[in-house]
């Protein structure tokens, strides 16, 4: 008896640990997807390797990404999504991945953009072609609201 008392305790007992070893590695998820978080707007653009930010109107929000996991797009923008949906983080060795999927629609396929760890860190790239032959760099940066001083 005390044999087997002893074995249910010790499989008890595995079964936290391998449990509670799954915990770091959601909240490592959950803290990248906080990173991100928030509305992003361009910063600069280049069409076909020729820089045209100073000939665009980027001056409002292009795409939110939600907490919650999912994003919106400002519908009037040229961008790699035009409908709104999911986001993730993927993490890897050379900078994060931000992988977007519309959900409206049907099946579409994954857009993805890499985390710039050049001089520009903390912004996102993000590379695509349009059904043209031009090619775009669009480089993202998170809009900081400022808070109102108090009197």
């Amino acid at each position: 008896m005390n044999y087997f008392n002893l074995n249910r305790k010790v499989l008890a007992v595995l079964l936290v640990l391998l449990a509670g070893a799954c915990k770091p590695e959601q909240r490592a998820g959950d803290e990248a997807r906080a990173a991100y978080a928030g509305s992003w707007t361009i910063v600069k653009a280049v069409r076909n390797l020729d820089d045209i930010t100073s000939g665009c109107d980027f001056g409002r929000s292009l795409i939110t990404l939600n907490a919650d996991g999912t994003y919106t797009v400002d519908k009037t923008a040229m961008f790699i999504v035009t409908k709104n949906g999911d986001w993730a983080v993927r993490k890897q060795s050379a900078g994060d991945i931000i992988v977007l999927k519309p959900s409206a629609g049907g099946p579409a396929p994954a857009y993805e953009m890499q985390s710039d760890t050049t001089g520009n860190a903390g912004n996102i790239i993000a590379n695509f072609t349009t059904g043209s032959s031009n090619t775009y760099e669009y480089i993202l940066q998170k809009i900081v609201l400022k808070e109102k001083s108090k009197p």
